[in-house]
């Protein structure tokens, strides 16, 4: 059961693996949705191909949604604001992405690299490691400069 690319739901309490899928994509990045009714996983592909973002029903590990994204989409993270917002590696911006209609809203270059994101809902900001260093950005601030706006 190991040895394949799957995506597990496992009880901290227990100490169990309650259940497993196996899946065709490896996943790059994992992070709940903002309600907590829904994962987003993140699966590169080929350089000719781009990559994707599935969301996952929590209780079966069903796809519910699939989405395009260009080459390089790596962490991903749900905001309060209910975008998405999801780093490429390759070329170091973030998409502001309306999952309703499965498109890219905006995008931000912040450097190349970026190995990790995290959104902190009390402060909303969404705070990531790239080969600059440490940074954050104030998504408050973004939704003004892009012309405001909700999903």
């Amino acid at each position: 059961m190991f040895n394949g690319i799957y995506i597990g739901a496992y009880d901290i309490r227990s100490e169990r693996l309650l259940r497993t899928r196996d899946i065709s994509v490896y996943p790059l990045g994992i992070c709940i949705g903002s309600e907590g009714k829904t994962v987003f996983i993140t699966a590169p592909y080929t350089s000719l191909n781009g990559g994707e973002i599935i969301e996952l029903d929590p209780a079966t590990l069903e796809d519910r949604a699939r989405m395009k994204t260009p080459v390089g989409v790596r962490d991903i993270a749900a905001g309060s604001d209910g975008f998405l917002y999801a780093s490429n590696y390759l070329t170091g911006d973030i998409y502001r992405i309306n999952w309703m209609k499965r498109e890219i809203a905006d995008s931000v270059n912040v450097g190349r690299k970026i190995k990790r994101m995290e959104y902190d809902s009390g402060l909303n900001l969404l705070m990531f490691s790239s080969e600059r260093g440490y940074a954050r950005i104030d998504l408050e601030k973004w939704q003004s400069a892009s012309g405001g706006g909700t999903r």
